[in-house]
């Protein structure tokens, strides 16, 4: 039996990825009372908002508020 070809691996989905970065942000900002932890959480959902800004005719600033 023949090996099987080798399949490039499919391309992230990096609409659902930045949801989910932003999604997880939230609920981290909603229930985290570190500053270090709040920070971080800032830090994603300010890079998700990047994200989603760069995948839609969308400004950042719209949807970073």
């Amino acid at each position: 039996m023949a090996p099987e070809p080798h399949r490039p691996a499919e391309p992230p989905d990096t609409l659902a990825i930045a949801r989910e970065i932003s999604a997880i942000a939230r609920i981290g900002l909603h229930f985290s009372s570190d500053p270090y932890d709040t920070e971080r959480y800032r830090r994603l959902k300010e890079i998700s908002a990047h994200m989603l800004a760069g995948l839609s005719d969308v400004p950042v600033e719209t949807i970073h508020s």
